[in-house]
């Protein structure tokens, strides 16, 4: 009852006793998917970002400008910017 949050790992499966927020929750998150070789990225709040086999959808439900890979994405805008290269990783769902 005194908000210490505690977490354990076994092999893939994590365990958190608490109400983890903010810092923590980011932490916790981002340490998972790097045990399971997956790469995040830091985006301001209210960007959201898409990868398809064709490209990369941002959208922008923030009330400022965001600036994905170095375009400049107004409030309640979109943009697509189409893949050049290797197809985007598959997800299971």
């Amino acid at each position: 009852d005194d908000g210490t949050v505690a977490c354990w790992r076994n092999g893939r499966t994590r365990y958190i006793a608490g109400w983890p927020e903010g810092s923590l929750l980011r932490e916790v998150a981002a340490r998972a998917l790097a045990d399971a070789g997956l790469a995040t990225q830091s985006m301001p709040k209210g960007l959201r970002r898409r990868a398809t086999c064709e490209g990369v959808f941002w959208f922008n439900y923030g009330p400022d400008d965001a600036q994905p890979g170095g375009l400049t994405l107004p409030p309640a805008e979109w943009r697509f910017e189409r893949r050049l290269e290797e197809a985007a990783p598959r997800i299971a769902s």
